[in-house]
């Protein structure tokens, strides 16, 4: 009995997709529930942290970003949030935005990343120019991954 609940216990995983729903990268979630998203702005010319973390109902959270410069198309409004500036950075805590899924367009130009657990996975090491990302979280258990692995689907990282 033991055996069969480790076996199909589904647990929370960050699902990096293509557009036709193929998975390129996935991660668990399980212990280490925060994820970042890192790019150039595309004004500003400047690098964008956006801190997420797994909510409840497996939703991402955005929680904070962080930035180098103010200006067009950066959030400095009040009600997008609490903003600081600590050495030289500007940092929008409490922002509270919940999503599904994530969608980007993969920009050489701007350098686009995910980074879980201090690692940079650059979009356009798995995607091509324009091709859209899309990043949730999916519940996956041990048979799920095996069968994955099985299957013999390539370019996944597990970590």
């Amino acid at each position: 009995m033991t055996i069969a609940i480790i076996l199909f216990f589904k647990m929370p995983y960050l699902v990096v997709a293509d557009l036709n729903g193929k998975t390129v990268l996935q991660f668990s979630l399980a212990v280490d529930k925060g994820f970042s998203l890192y790019y150039v702005h595309s004004v500003q010319k400047t690098p964008v942290w956006e801190y997420y973390s797994l909510d409840s109902g497996d939703r991402l959270a955005l929680n904070s970003t962080v930035y180098d410069s103010l200006g067009v198309g950066l959030p400095f409004l009040a009600g997008d949030g609490k903003l600081t500036e600590d050495g030289g950075k500007f940092i929008l805590t409490g922002i509270n935005r919940r999503f599904r899924e994530v969608n980007i367009r993969a920009v050489p130009l701007a350098r686009q990343a995910l980074i879980y657990r201090g690692r940079m996975y650059y979009y356009n090491d798995y995607f091509a120019s324009g091709a859209l990302v899309n990043i949730k979280v999916r519940r996956l258990s041990a048979v799920d991954i095996i069968s994955q692995s099985i299957r013999g689907r390539k370019g996944y990282f597990f970590e």
